[in-house]
């Protein structure tokens, strides 16, 4: 007998046996639900426990997680919002549905319950993860309520927590502040203040810089991002804020690029080049008209630091630091932390206060073709005494 023939009938043999079984475990159960003879069945179920749709979940520390663009999404009919159920980053919420169908056959169907959440940017992990910016940070992910630091007690002195909001593609971030909002009044909101930016960076569009006791008004972002810093100085301090964000569909006639441009290098040397934006992020915003916005985060060792030399810089439309740049900024990308600003026909060296430096490209539409190339080197000072 052929190998075919042999394979047909233990196919065959395998599929009377398993039709037998679910046959003798429905007899024994009767009217039970199938999810009880799924169990009875002897196939590996997810380890991972499924509640049911929509039930809330305790939100990890600081993660972003992704949103599944099949699922409809908030707002739709019947459907929780963003938010509700959450997971560790990266992975699944819920395993896999079991599916049994009317001949018996198991399959599994992957399920991809994924949220965009709140996450604090790595370069301010250390001061955001101090126990009092929590409130801040982390809020109640249930409501989806951010409260000030150190709530509900006063805002502590010597705060600096920041947190980014991240909508579903698709959506934006709406900020609406309730309850009450004091925060130490001053000219320009000099001492203690709640920033919010347009996006997810620390250079991002400031949308405001509140103080005072006055609500700053709803606030809807432009696109998918709101970068939220609450600093406070040494002395004065007040009960703060209460806000509630959600998410709002985006307008429909709007063209937007939702793919982030983000590259990380690393070594004792090496280059970062226009060329590296990958080319399906540049067909996309060369289709669209829109503005390409990149950035390179070079890490060396501990205890090193960091020297770029540009080997090629030619801006499109030099002279015009709004249309087309490159900006290093230290471990932080907020403007005080900004190193340099290029933008006419020259780039000069550069060299780093620590191991970490981080190059932002940014370029609109008219000046798409600017370009450079940066070497950088690892290097290290030597102590004082230390020899050769």
């Amino acid at each position: 007998m052929s190998v075919h023939g042999c394979m047909s009938i233990f196919l065959f043999g395998a599929n009377v046996l398993a039709g037998l079984l679910v046959t003798a475990l429905a007899s024994e159960l009767g009217s039970t639900s199938s999810t009880a003879l799924l169990h009875k069945l002897p196939i590996a179920l997810p380890t991972t426990e499924t509640p049911p749709y929509g039930a809330p979940r305790p939100l990890p520390p600081h993660r972003g997680i992704p949103y599944d663009e099949g699922d409809p999404g908030p707002g739709s009919a019947g459907h929780p919002g963003v938010g509700d159920i959450t997971a560790d980053s990266n992975a699944f919420v819920a395993a896999d549905i079991i599916n049994l169908d009317r001949d018996g056959a198991v399959s599994f169907i992957p399920r991809r319950d994924l949220r965009y959440q709140r996450a604090v940017p790595p370069e301010y992990a250390g001061a955001s993860a101090l126990p009092h910016c929590e409130t801040f940070t982390m809020g109640d992910p249930d409501s989806k309520t951010l409260y000030n630091p150190g709530w509900p007690g006063n805002y502590p002195n010597n705060s600096d927590c920041v947190v980014v909001l991240e909508a579903p593609v698709g959506f934006l971030v709406r900020l609406d502040f309730r309850d009450h909002f004091h925060i130490e009044p001053s000219e320009e909101c000099k001492y203690d203040f709640l920033e919010i930016r347009d996006g997810a960076h620390g250079f991002s569009t400031l949308i405001g810089k509140y103080c005072g006791q006055t609500y700053p008004p709803m606030i809807t972002s432009k696109e998918r991002f709101l970068w939220l810093h609450f600093h406070s100085d040494e002395n004065i301090e007040y009960n703060g804020f209460v806000v509630v964000y959600d998410y709002v569909p985006r307008p429909t006639s709007s063209i937007y690029d939702d793919e982030s441009c983000r590259m990380e290098v690393s070594g004792m040397e090496g280059f970062v080049n226009r060329t590296d934006v990958p080319r399906e992020k540049q067909q996309t915003v060369i289709e669209h008209g829109l503005s390409l916005d990149c950035m390179w985060v070079v890490t060396v060792a501990d205890g090193w630091k960091i020297q770029l030399s540009f080997l090629k810089f030619k801006l499109e439309r030099p002279n015009d630091c709004e249309s087309n740049f490159v900006d290093v900024f230290t471990e932080r990308t907020d403007l005080p932390s900004r190193l340099k600003n290029f933008c006419g026909s020259i780039a000069d060296s550069v060299v780093s206060r620590s191991n970490v430096l981080h190059i932002r490209f940014f370029a609109e539409a008219a000046a798409i073709n600017s370009t450079f190339s940066i070497l950088f080197t690892a290097f290290r000072e030597k102590a004082a005494g230390e020899s050769k």
